[in-house]
């Protein structure tokens, strides 16, 4: 699995999938790839040193 270095809010998934998995406006997504499949994994930024998540804007 390959990382993107692609991070994108939710506008990228249809509103009826939102829904189903309670993905909210604020939920990132990293996009990584794996040959030709797409995987979209929910991204928490978190510090480096300490590890808190740091806040969503």
């Amino acid at each position: 699995m390959k990382s993107t270095g692609v991070i994108r809010k939710t506008d990228v998934l249809p509103v009826e999938l939102r829904r189903t998995l309670a993905v909210t406006a604020w939920d990132r997504f990293e996009i990584f790839t794996d040959g030709e499949t797409i995987i979209l994994s929910k991204y928490d930024a978190a510090c480096t040193f300490c590890a808190k998540l740091l806040s969503r804007s």
